[in-house]
């Protein structure tokens, strides 16, 4: 359960608190891996004014965060882009990547499931019009311009001496999947540098193994305010978002208030 922060909707400021829950063994079933209760309530007073069913919410907050991430730090011009977990995360992704302005020439999938990665590069084909390919192994992922890692590894599996290409964007979406020597090699971009830097994410392995955060290139508010110098290099990039509480407040809000005004309760 997290309690999350104020966020201001129009006039009105809203705090919260959100119950997730992650079961992984659900989608064997043909379940929702993870759902999510957020209770909105009024920041003045206390009053509770929304419940929601949101793992949609989570899932969007998630996914626009990734998207914009990959808009500012990814090189100009179409690119080549491999999901690797091909879940509810990385199909929410890949609808909002077309949005925030990163152009996709090819979308390919590595997956445990062969089924589930043909099914996110076949909707890949079908919804946005791209070339698809389904991936046989994990290293042909690294081969394209855009990695995104959307899985529930619980510690690193990618090899740390796996190579990276200059100016190639990984998304560390899962937070887990990548060995710190990896992220040594890269320069780094995280949502929020102590919430990122726990719970043995693959940024915070990177702290433990260093003794610095040193490694940390700056925040996507940053990158966004044209305050981060990246290296003169052009080395990796690796987005690692731990996922800010705010967002979910506002996402929230914003479905709550558009239910209203549409004449929902």
């Amino acid at each position: 359960m997290i309690a999350l922060p104020a966020y201001l909707a129009g006039e009105v400021d809203r705090i919260g608190i959100k119950w997730i829950s992650s079961f992984p063994r659900n989608t064997i079933v043909n379940m929702p891996r993870a759902s999510a209760v957020p209770l909105l309530n009024d920041y003045e007073t206390g009053r509770p004014v929304g419940c929601q069913e949101a793992a949609g919410i989570s899932a969007a907050r998630t996914a626009v965060s990734a998207a914009v991430a990959a808009a500012r730090l990814v090189d100009g011009g179409a690119q080549s882009c491999a999901f690797v977990g091909g879940g509810v995360i990385a199909r929410t992704i890949l609808e909002y990547l077309p949005v925030a302005g990163v152009e996709l020439s090819e979308v390919s999938c590595y997956d445990d499931d062969p089924a589930s990665a043909a099914m996110l590069s076949s909707h890949a084909e079908a919804r946005l019009g791209v070339s698809r390919k389904t991936l046989g192994t994990l290293g042909e992922a690294f081969t394209r311009d855009l990695v995104v890692f959307a899985t529930t590894a619980p510690q690193p599996y990618v090899p740390a001496d796996v190579q990276l290409r200059p100016g190639q964007a990984l998304l560390n979406i899962s937070l887990r999947d990548l060995p710190p020597e990896v992220l040594l090699g890269a320069d780094n971009i995280v949502d929020d540098v102590e919430h990122c830097l726990k719970a043995q994410t693959s940024p915070h392995l990177a702290e433990q193994l260093t003794g610095s955060r040193d490694f940390i290139t700056g925040t996507l508010g940053a990158v966004l305010q044209d305050r981060v110098t990246f290296t003169a290099d052009r080395r990796p990039i690796i987005f690692s978002p731990i996922g800010l509480g705010v967002l979910d407040i506002a996402v929230g809000a914003f479905v709550l208030e558009e239910a209203q005004r549409r004449g929902g309760r």
